[in-house]
């Protein structure tokens, strides 16, 4: 039942029109459904002006009217109007929304802008209307919200103030929720993508997997006939054919290479992948490990040079992917810098863990790469490298390593000066 608060002194409306919105306030804040929200500010005017039935109209995304609220209104009346185009003569709600101003109707008989509207209008006892459109902080239409009498007339100074205050709630309402649907719908958007990156994401590991198992038998194969071809097995080599097996060999270990690197993220994804910790005397490892890329250091002419052999250094690791780290890092060094350049290791312990620094003076990074650098198949195209480069598996691979080890790398670099790899291992205890 409607409170009848035109009889009420005034002091008691406004005490009573304050409560009511603060109630509605509480519940838009809750997160109370819009429908129920919008019957309430739709009641809230209707308390406050006796005779008056008000209604609160959206606007959809192909600008017809939807239904929001009217809870004195004649149904069959609200039903005509559902789904109607708004336009420059749609009544009073579709004017006002189309115009985007107030739209006064004193008499509805005899406007012109309810001619399409005039006789269902009349046929339930509507005889003035005045609509105000309801607007987004940004200044979109989001709807409407109206008054109407059984009676011709303007609306008084007290109809104002009351669509005024219903409007501010009404609004708010409908952005809220418009809002949380738009960020329900992203969250969904954001789920199935995520979830089609999950299928994706084991599909790839699955293809990598299979692929680094199938590709072994061949490549064992090839590398086998190759080797006996080298050792002249099958009858002596001309000098020409002796440098295409020494190519197809070469060609062979980069292959190999590349199916160990798969091999080990197939084995990291799959949970399979642990160390084989030891105790290790560092320098002697990183000694052993730039002897076996001297040959190559040689061939770019590029000067290698390791730490005193006199540091000891003792880590609790696993010497094979330590070794494997070094080889990534000192290889990519040797990889990105020109002949006559130098290539350098060195070791710091700080407390509880070492630093291991790989310096070269190359060609360096550009900033906008250095953020992607650890990322899975990421390359950066260097011209003194083309025809050189690897899948983009090693960094990732040496940051899995280091991780797991419990430490930690990183890089600095300058365009045109060098880079500095450098990674962090636990000493032993």
């Amino acid at each position: 039942m409607v409170e009848d608060t035109d009889r009420r002194p005034t002091r008691d409306r406004q005490s009573i029109l304050a409560s009511r919105q603060l109630e509605i306030l509480e519940a838009i804040a809750r997160g109370a459904p819009l429908a129920s929200t919008l019957a309430d500010v739709a009641a809230l005017v209707e308390e406050q002006a006796r005779g008056m039935m008000a209604s609160i109209l959206l606007l959809d995304a192909d600008r017809r009217i939807r239904h929001g609220a009217g809870p004195s209104l004649p149904e069959g009346f609200m039903k005509a109007i559902e789904g109607e185009a708004i336009g420059p003569a749609a009544g009073s709600c579709g004017t006002a929304m189309y115009f985007n101003k107030t739209i006064i109707t004193p008499d509805i008989a005899t406007d012109p802008l309810w001619e399409s509207y005039r006789d269902v209008a009349l046929a339930y006892g509507l005889r003035s209307s005045w609509s105000i459109p309801l607007l987004s902080s940004d200044g979109r239409v989001l709807g409407s919200l109206a008054q109407y009498y059984r009676e011709p007339r303007d609306p008084s100074p007290r109809d104002r103030q009351l669509v005024d205050i219903a409007r501010h709630l009404a609004e708010i309402a409908i952005e809220r929720h418009q809002a949380e649907a738009t960020l329900r719908n992203r969250n969904a958007e954001l789920e199935a993508l995520n979830t089609r990156l999950k299928e994706m994401d084991q599909l790839k590991s699955n293809f990598v997997n299979l692929v680094s198992h199938e590709l072994r038998t061949p490549l064992s194969a090839i590398r086998g006939f190759a080797e006996f071809l080298e050792d002249q097995f099958g009858g002596p080599l001309s000098t020409e054919q002796i440098s295409y097996v020494a190519e197809i060999l070469r060609g062979a270990q980069r292959l190999q290479a590349l199916l160990d690197d798969l091999l080990d993220f197939a084995r990291m994804d799959a949970g399979t992948f642990h160390l084989e910790r030891e105790e290790v005397e560092l320098v002697s490892t990183i000694g052993k490990t730039l002897e076996s890329l001297r040959p190559l250091a040689l061939v770019r002419k590029i000067d290698l040079e390791g730490p005193p052999e006199e540091t000891q250094l003792r880590l609790r690791a696993d010497p094979a992917r330590v070794s494997q780290i070094l080889i990534n890092l000192v290889g990519n060094a040797l990889k990105f810098t020109p002949a006559g350049g130098r290539v350098s290791v060195a070791v710091f312990p700080l407390g509880g863990e070492v630093r291991v620094e790989v310096n070269d003076n190359g060609t360096g990074v550009a900033p906008e790469h250095l953020l992607h650098l650890f990322e899975r198949f990421y390359q950066v195209d260097s011209g003194n490298s083309r025809g050189s480069s690897g899948a983009g598996l090693g960094l990732p691979i040496c940051q899995a390593l280091v991780e797991a080890h419990g430490g930690k790398i990183g890089v600095t670099s300058t365009p045109g000066v060098g880079s500095q790899f450098w990674f962090t291992l636990p000493m032993a205890v």
